[in-house]
């Protein structure tokens, strides 16, 4: 099996100045949850302040491998590879139970939960739906949620909001590429878009993929696009809501070309929230922050990591 070094050693672009000033590999572990071996990664010391890094549908925990490295010295790092994305096993159904399981689980065996602070999540994309969730449990573990380009909607739009009657339903066997190649060759970013450090959305590529008998594969479970996901067809419908539910400390971060969150879509949420809710959009970047503004990107999720802290403990004073 082709290591991560070696993986590394196939990216064909160069690399941005900083990647081999801060890039390093984090050590990798399996804890059994419900009956499904989950991956994780994990960078810095456990008596550090903590991170758990929720990645995107069909994406893995080696998207966040160059931000959580810039953040190791100050912050205990993890970054879960949900059931049926990345090397994590596969399950029969994927429900948001499950997956909530999986972050608590993860954050206990990897030491996030022995700092009294209690560790933030900090999530993309889908990961936040999954983060909210888990945020929303009544002896919720978590100190607050930073969510890096939601698929959130403006207020106005909730009320309109509707199942798809035909959506997504994959349900099908991967193709097999015959090289490592190949197979990066036809790696897109959903939904696609110009990458300003395309270095970077190649060593997502690359760990996009595994070792199979005659080729190489997509890692993610195909089902995870189908109605063996729970909320395939309508999980947006709610997500909003949800998230403005969350009482927790919670921040949006988007980017200023995202398909996603615009600035009166982020200023909408924020209002209809009870409490603050700092936002802050990184300008020219799309969707997948962390191929466009990474350096940007570890900025603005301290900052806002920072000041949800500062919010919580002024309460806690008041």
């Amino acid at each position: 099996m082709i290591s991560p070094e070696q993986l590394l050693s196939q990216i064909s672009k160069p690399l941005p100045d900083w990647f081999d000033e801060i890039y390093q590999q984090p050590s990798e572990h399996t804890v059994d949850v419900a009956g499904c071996d989950i991956h994780y990664l994990a960078w810095g010391q456990r008596s550090q302040p903590g991170i758990l890094f929720v990645h995107g549908r069909m994406s893995h925990a080696r998207c966040w491998g160059f931000i959580a490295p810039f953040l190791a010295q100050r912050y205990r790092c993890v970054a879960i590879d949900l059931s049926g994305m990345g090397v994590s096993g596969h399950r029969e159904r994927y429900t948001y139970a499950n997956r909530v399981q999986e972050l608590n689980a993860v954050a206990e065996a990897s030491g996030l939960f022995e700092n009294k602070s209690g560790p933030f999540l900090v999530t993309h994309s889908y990961g936040a739906v999954v983060g909210v969730k888990a945020m929303l449990e009544a002896a919720c573990p978590f100190a607050g949620l930073v969510a890096c380009d939601p698929s959130i909607t403006h207020p106005e739009q909730w009320d309109e909001q509707t199942p798809r009657v035909d959506g997504p339903n994959l349900q099908r066997p991967h193709r097999t590429f015959a090289t490592l190649a190949e197979g990066v060759a036809r790696f897109k970013l959903a939904p696609e878009q110009i990458s300003f450090e395309p270095s970077l959305e190649e060593y997502i590529a690359v760990h996009s993929l595994r070792e199979v008998a005659g080729g190489w594969q997509w890692k993610f479970d195909p089902y995870v696009y189908s109605d063996k996901e729970e909320g395939h067809n309508d999980w947006w419908i709610d997500h909003t809501r949800e998230f403005v539910a969350v009482e927790a400390p919670k921040a949006i971060i988007y980017g200023g070309k995202s398909a996603f969150v615009d600035a009166r879509t982020a200023a909408g949420v924020a209002t209809a929230t009870q409490q603050y809710v700092p936002t802050v959009e990184i300008p020219f970047a799309h969707h997948h922050l962390m191929v466009d503004q990474p350096v940007a990107l570890v900025t603005a999720i301290e900052a806002m990591m920072r000041e949800l802290s500062q919010c919580s403990a002024e309460e806690a004073g008041a």
